[in-house]
C-alpha cells in the first residue's frame, strides 16, 4: 500500500465506499467502516455524517471509547469544511454530544474549554444576525456542561454561575 500514489490510494477509498453503500444501503453498522473510507478518499462531508451516526450508535451501545473517537473525527472532518453558519452549529452540537460521554473520562478542565469554544462559536452566530432559538437551546446545554465540569473540578462557585446563566438563558426563551 505504501507504494500506491495518494491519489490513486483515495480513489480506490472512494470506490471501497460506494461499493460497501450500494450492497449496504443506510445499514448502521456500516457506519464507522464508511466513515473511514470517505475519510481516506477525502470526502470530509460523507465522512463527518458517517462519524456522527457511528458516535450516536457507539453512545447508544455504551461503548463511550469508540464514541469519543468518532466524534473527535467528526470535528477533524468539521475543520475540512467551510467555515459556514450550518457547520459552526454541527460543530457546537459534536462538542455537546462530546461533552456529555467525556466528562468523567477526561479531565474537566478540557470539557470546559470544549464548551468555551462552543459558547464562542454560538457568540459568533448570533454577532452575524444568524441566532435562532435552537442556538439558545445550545447555549443551555453549554451552560449544563461547563457547570458539571466545574463542579467535577471542585470550583462549585463557577458551576453555580454556569447553572444560573442556564436558568436566565431557559427562563428567555419559554
Amino acid at each position: 500500500l505504501t507504494q500506491i500514489p495518494a491519489d490513486r490510494l483515495e480513489q480506490l477509498h472512494q470506490q471501497v465506499a460506494q461499493a460497501i453503500e450500494a450492497i449496504y444501503g443506510d445499514d448502521w453498522q456500516q457506519d464507522a467502516v464508511l466513515a473511514y473510507h470517505w475519510h481516506r478518499a477525502g470526502a470530509a462531508d460523507k465522512a463527518l455524517a458517517r462519524y456522527l451516526k457511528a458516535g450516536q450508535a457507539a453512545t447508544r451501545m455504551h461503548a463511550l471509547v469508540e464514541a469519543r473517537e468518532h466524534f473527535a473525527a467528526a470535528l477533524q472532518m468539521l475543520d475540512r469544511l467551510p467555515d459556514t453558519m450550518d457547520n459552526r452549529r454541527q460543530r457546537v452540537d459534536t462538542q455537546l454530544m462530546l461533552a456529555s460521554i467525556s466528562l468523567m473520562a477526561e479531565r474537566s478542565v478540557h470539557a470546559v474549554a470544549r464548551m468555551q469554544s462552543s459558547e464562542l462559536l454560538l457568540d459568533s452566530l448570533r454577532e452575524a444576525g444568524e441566532e435562532t432559538r435552537e442556538d439558545r437551546v445550545r447555549l443551555i446545554k453549554i451552560q449544563f456542561w461547563k457547570g458539571r465540569g466545574h463542579y467535577v473540578n471542585g470550583e462549585y462557585s463557577s458551576a453555580i454561575v454556569c447553572y444560573q446563566r442556564a436558568s436566565e438563558i431557559a427562563q428567555e426563551i419559554d
